[in-house]
């Protein structure tokens, strides 16, 4: 069994309105060497207030995996790309083990 990496990776926590835009973001994200790699969840229900409204929508939801060392350049890619006005785009430091870290790293 490994133990836990010492360099923490980063899990970004991204909600999208459909699954054609959630592959599409996938596709950018990953052709720019920016996450290792991804799941794409869902559908989901999300609950907000947005310009003095209640909505519920679908939506799904990705995961992207990557490294400290990526995280700022992946947000801000992510930011210019998101089809939303105001999108949640919120990252996790994690614990991993060796193998998994490593992998990550080689792929970026």
């Amino acid at each position: 069994m490994s133990k836990p990496a010492d360099t923490p990776l980063r899990l970004f926590y991204v909600p999208v309105p459909d699954r054609e835009s959630g592959k599409a973001l996938v596709s950018k994200v990953m052709a720019a060497r920016l996450a290792a790699c991804a799941n794409l969840l869902g559908p989901m229900l999300s609950f907000y207030e947005w310009e003095g409204e209640q909505k519920e929508e679908e939506e799904f939801l990705l995961i992207l995996k990557t490294t400290a060392e990526k995280e700022t350049e992946l947000r801000a890619f992510l930011e210019g790309i998101h089809p939303y006005d105001c999108p949640c785009i919120s990252s996790f430091a994690v614990d991993a083990n060796t193998d998994f870290v490593e992998w990550v790293g080689k792929q970026l």
